[in-house]
């Protein structure tokens, strides 16, 4: 995470980094790390942390928990989402189209839903479907959805890096020793 972006905390200061952890002492992956880890995130990006790390380390980090980083990295999505905060003015409170639609219309086929509807992210493990819908479409329970997640993501493969790239680094990393 990019504190910059958050205008919070110590990242004015040059050469100054603010970590924040995210072990924990519970001794599995359960609803209590889920909890600490939400409340860990949120509280770090408003602390102005510029580089939050450990994720899915529990069991005071002797223990990793790959289904824990994937929750992880889904909190921190919504965290980053949240501290961007919600611009405000002409084209976002789009008050011609709610005039032009008005009380009792809906704005899906509008221009500027469809121009502005990919700026949500929508979670990959949290359902938030309607109750009856859900279990009409098979209603997967927050475990098995975070499992399949967990799986998707150990499994991918990236695209090696290009020779530049890699020649580059390789200089780079000359230097580290």
């Amino acid at each position: 995470m990019n504190a910059s972006r958050f205008g919070h905390g110590l990242q004015g200061l040059k050469g100054i980094q603010n970590n924040a952890p995210l072990a924990f002492d519970v001794a599995r992956f359960t609803e209590h790390a889920a909890a600490e880890s939400s409340f860990s995130c949120i509280l770090s990006a408003l602390s102005g942390a510029n580089l939050i790390h450990d994720p899915g380390w529990i069991d005071h980090g002797s223990v990793t928990s790959p289904a824990h980083m994937v929750l992880v990295d889904e909190i921190l999505h919504m965290v980053n989402q949240f501290m961007g905060g919600i611009l405000i003015g002409e084209e976002t409170l789009a008050l011609d189209v709610m005039d032009r639609v008005g009380p009792g219309g809906h704005f899906l086929q509008e221009v500027h839903a469809m121009n502005h509807f990919r700026e949500i992210r929508y979670p990959q493990i949290f359902d938030r479907m309607i109750h009856d819908a859900r279990l009409e479409q098979g209603a997967k329970e927050f475990e098995e959805r975070l499992r399949e997640r967990t799986k998707e993501m150990m499994e991918h493969r990236p695209n090696p890096l290009p020779a530049e790239i890699r020649k580059k680094l390789d200089q780079m990393a000359k230097h580290w020793k």
